[in-house]
């Protein structure tokens, strides 16, 4: 098993990158709608950022696109959050 200790949660990630990218909850989700072709909430984004929730794979990359997050960083934090691999994004 791989040794790491990310410094931030995904949900700290995908804050940080958002508000990187000055978009709101509302707009990022949009964005992901019109990428993926799924709707996306942003109560259920909100949910994301707090870790409440964790995101498909499909759902993760797409926001990775979205938000531009390097690979890397996503790959930091793949030994400690558990994606799920479903194609759903609810």
């Amino acid at each position: 098993m791989p040794h790491c200790i990310p410094s931030q949660t995904l949900g700290q990630l995908l804050r940080q990158a958002r508000k990187t990218q000055g978009l709101s909850l509302r707009q990022t989700a949009v964005q992901v709608h019109h990428r993926a072709g799924q709707p996306l909430s942003p109560q259920y984004l909100s949910n994301l950022e707090q870790d409440r929730r964790t995101p498909s794979l499909p759902l993760l990359t797409v926001l990775a696109e979205v938000l531009e997050i390097p690979s890397s960083a996503l790959s930091q934090l793949n030994c400690r959050v558990g994606i799920r691999q479903s194609y759903c994004f609810v």
